[in-house]
């Protein structure tokens, strides 16, 4: 599964979503001269094929059918549908004493038995490249994502673009440097165009968002060690003239509580300048703002298997619709063992978002989702999982709070893992 950002520096990219909450996996058709043949370019610099081991192969495969009582989360006029998602994904692994190779490809196709324009097929691609020196660390991860029809995407923002193609292409290389036996650099930037089909049309706007951050890490113990972070991000859009520029200083720690829980946590502030051409009088207007910005996550795995997952984050976000928001997001994810065969879990999140001036341009944002599920481990290819998804969101003093609730079945296989 490929990682998703939902901060500024690194642009939430709206993947199709099944009932059950989860990101669906997407399908892309190989181009010339594709991300993995450059991968594998770089790769054939800094790899002895006589080192080398064998590549690891992860296959695997859903189906699942479920019932949403309102898929377009509408205040009014609700109107429910089955769903039929069906997911498949293929990730190789290989890796030396001082490289690691990650290649993935996947596609999802969602099917809306009542609503056939939240059909949506999607894919995607990407690679990610390690190289290790005595005391430099080397990465660059690449990705692409194209899908079709995009009706409600996550928070911080709700795109209603049905029956149009969307794609998006990142790149993200980083630099570690270990200083001396205590203290780490890093130095990371990433890239990432999204564009849309009929953009302007459909209340979308392609838009770019580029960064770079500088950290540091000092071990003080074992186990404690002082971490900060400088970064500058920049966003424009591509149909009209809107533009921020968002400087933020973070400081905080990380905490190895035990051999199976970390704590780690850094606050700060953000200083952002919009630079926004007003569409009635072609007036250029310029704006500064001021806001907070943090992150802290905690991790704990149980010794019977499973474990828990606190994360919470505030930063600035773009919502595919030509404006940044100030997007404040608290994530929690519980699995418990219940027996060899049986697994209970339990995922839910919280999304407000505002605009970074404090402005209500079209009301705050708000949104809730809990999805508790029960998995059974029929073989060890083979797990069958049932479970419900409620949804919450309202926009402030807009109009009423949107509800929905769906229930789904979900039958997963995954593939030997050897070549």
């Amino acid at each position: 599964m490929i990682e998703v950002r939902r901060r500024f520096g690194g642009a939430p990219i709206p993947h199709p979503v099944g009932v059950d909450g989860s990101l669906a996996t997407p399908v892309h058709s190989p181009k010339p001269l594709s991300i993995a043949q450059a991968a594998g370019l770089l790769v054939a610099l800094g790899t002895d094929p006589a080192s080398a081991e064998r590549w690891r192969l992860e296959p695997s495969a859903s189906l699942q059918l479920g019932y949403d009582d309102n898929p377009q989360l509408l205040s009014v006029d609700a109107e429910g549908s089955f769903l039929t998602t069906l997911n498949a994904s293929l990730r190789g692994t290989r890796s030396t004493e001082v490289s690691d190779l990650g290649v993935a490809i996947g596609f999802a196709g969602n099917r809306y038995s009542d609503a056939p324009d939240l059909d949506n097929t999607s894919g995607y691609a990407g690679m990610d490249l390690g190289y290790r020196l005595e005391r430099h660390r080397f990465g660059l991860s690449l990705r692409y994502i194209t899908q079709s029809t995009l009706y409600s995407q996550q928070p911080p923002s709700q795109l209603n673009q049905v029956n149009q193609q969307q794609d998006t292409v990142s790149v993200n290389p980083s630099w570690g440097y270990i200083l001396s036996e205590r203290t780490t650099l890093d130095l990371a930037a990433s890239f990432h165009d999204v564009s849309y089909e009929d953009a302007g049309l459909v209340r979308t706007s392609d838009y770019r968002v580029g960064s770079v951050n500088l950290g540091v890490g000092h071990n003080l113990t074992e186990r404690f060690a002082l971490t900060g972070s400088l970064g500058y991000e920049r966003y424009e859009t591509q149909d009209i003239t809107n533009e921020y520029d968002n400087v933020r200083f973070l400081a905080g720690g990380s905490h190895q509580l035990s051999e199976i829980s970390s704590l780690a946590a850094q606050a700060g502030i953000r200083s952002t300048e919009q630079t926004r051409e007003e569409p009635l009088d072609g007036r250029t207007l310029t704006k500064d703002s001021l806001g907070p910005t943090f992150s802290l996550s905690y991790f704990r795995q149980f010794e019977a298997g499973g474990g828990l997952s606190l994360q919470a984050r505030r930063d600035l976000a773009p919502t595919g619709s030509g404006e940044v928001v100030d997007s404040t997001g608290l994530l929690a994810s519980l699995s418990i063992r219940l027996r060899p065969q049986w697994q209970l879990g339990i995922t839910a999140s919280a999304f407000r978002s505002r605009s970074p001036s404090g402005d209500a341009v079209r009301g705050d944002e708000t949104s809730y989702s809990i999805g508790p599920r029960l998995s059974y481990r029929i073989v060890e290819s083979w797990g069958l999982s049932i479970g419900h998804l409620y949804r919450s969101q309202g926009f402030g003093d807009l109009g009423d709070d949107a509800v929905s609730n769906a229930v789904y079945l979900n039958l997963s296989w995954a593939g030997p893992r050897d070549l």
